[in-house]
C-alpha cells in the first residue's frame, strides 16, 4: 500500500467516500493492523527488536497510523449509516 495522499481519508472533500468505501477501507486497514501485530510478535520472539530497533520503531508507527485510519473509516461508515436512516 502506498503512503501519502494516495489513500483517501474520512471526510475527503475532493472525492467524497460512500459508506461502502469507508467500510472497505476500514477492512483493509484492519488487515494491516493485524499483519503488523503479527510482524511485531515475530520481531519480539526472534530478538529482532533488539537487533533492528529502528525497524521495530517503524513497525510501531505503522501500527499507530493504520489504527488511526481504521478508526476514522469505521466512524465515518457508522456516521453515514445513521445519516441514511435519519
Amino acid at each position: 500500500m502506498t503512503q501519502g495522499n494516495c489513500v483517501p481519508t474520512a471526510g475527503s472533500r475532493a472525492d467524497p467516500l460512500t459508506r461502502e468505501d469507508h467500510a472497505r477501507l476500514a477492512t483493509e486497514f484492519e488487515a494491516i493492523v493485524h499483519d503488523t501485530l503479527d510482524t511485531l510478535d515475530q520481531f519480539e520472539s526472534t530478538g529482532m527488536n533488539v537487533q533492528m530497533p529502528a525497524d521495530y520503531e517503524k513497525l510501531h508507527e505503522i501500527l499507530v497510523n493504520a489504527t488511526r485510519e481504521y478508526r476514522k473509516h469505521v466512524h465515518a461508515s457508522l456516521d453515514s449509516k445513521s445519516l441514511d436512516q435519519g
